[in-house]
């Protein structure tokens, strides 16, 4: 933790033991060997039982990511644990241009599924066509997947399936389409990034997709006194009294009282955006922030707002 909210969901689901291991803002939210190790000697101390880590990065709440020696040194605990590992890459594609994505499964091969989709790393929000790549060899799995899905969803709706016959396509339009919008994305996130840096909170640096998972610790005793003790109250605050929107901390596996809420940074015409930025590239790169205040207005405000909201808090 933190994690996508329904991870844990999905294991209730099936009746299995979902454990959070809670990360520190310290070192970004990134899961570390010696807190996997520790935390599989607790619980399942038994080398022979079955268990899955679920990995997400670039991360969803974070944006932040693993380099190739942070997932080989996860890889080690996990492989001398008989630990699989499902590896959500959804967000891979949205890696920051300044960052590389590394697959864990390039490091664990014979344990590892990757999962991935259109609606995040092509920017084609509301289609929602998932892919799954599993271990060479793995047919059983193959099979038992493609059984359950065909009584769950049964198929992909046509209009997305034809879009997924383009949107997979390895053309250089496809590939540069995919550029520019991991770019976009790059400008608004790191934008609101820097606004919250200048308010004096802790928040992660984003590597990839587009979030930030800012929080008000430091303010825990004048929020108190507001009657703010959690991070769902922090967000009803917020949304009630700033009009902006939020999800708290405690929805991605955060204890309640750690004062963390996630905030997506997508509220902009995506098409209107790509147009500006499709006529002068360089603007973005030499005045990301003009090119954000340009398309992305409703972000902009949002972090005014929350920029007020936070003085007021340094003033009392």
């Amino acid at each position: 933790a933190p994690s996508w909210v329904s991870y844990q969901h999905m294991g209730h689901f099936l009746s299995r033991e979902v454990h959070h291991m809670v990360t520190n803002s310290k070192n970004s939210y990134r899961l570390e060997p010696e807190l996997l190790a520790n935390t599989l000697q607790q619980n399942a101390p038994d080398p022979s039982q079955q268990k899955i880590l679920v990995l997400n990065y670039p991360c969803n709440p974070t944006g932040h990511s693993f380099s190739a020696q942070q997932l080989k040194d996860l890889v080690d605990v996990a492989r001398e644990n008989n630990v699989i590992i499902l590896s959500d890459e959804i967000y891979a594609l949205t890696h920051f241009r300044d960052q590389e994505h590394n697959s864990i499964a390039k490091f664990y091969p014979e344990g590892t599924l990757i999962t991935g989709g259109l609606s995040k790393d092509r920017s084609l929000g509301g289609y929602r066509l998932g892919a799954l790549l599993l271990p060479e060899g793995e047919n059983q799995l193959l099979h038992t997947i493609l059984a359950l899905g065909s009584e769950i969803w049964s198929c992909v709706s046509a209009p997305i399936q034809y879009a997924g016959i383009e949107a997979y396509r390895t053309d250089t339009g496809i590939v540069e389409y995919i550029q520019d919008c991991a770019s976009i994305h790059e400008a608004v996130t790191k934008y609101v990034y820097h606004r919250i840096q200048t308010m004096g909170l802790s928040c992660p640096s984003p590597q990839g997709a587009f979030y930030v998972f800012p929080d008000w610790n430091q303010h825990r005793e004048t929020l108190g006194a507001k009657g703010i003790t959690t991070s769902d109250e922090l967000a009803h605050h917020l949304l009630e009294n700033y009009h902006v929107s939020s999800l708290p901390g405690s929805e991605f596996g955060m204890p309640a009282e750690d004062l963390c809420l996630r905030f997506a940074t997508v509220d902009y015409k995506g098409d209107l955006a790509l147009e500006i930025f499709l006529k002068d590239r360089d603007s973005l790169v030499e005045n990301p922030d003009q090119f954000v205040v340009s398309v992305a207005p409703s972000v902009v405000e949002g972090c005014n707002q929350l920029e007020h909201f936070t003085s007021q808090l340094n003033e009392e």
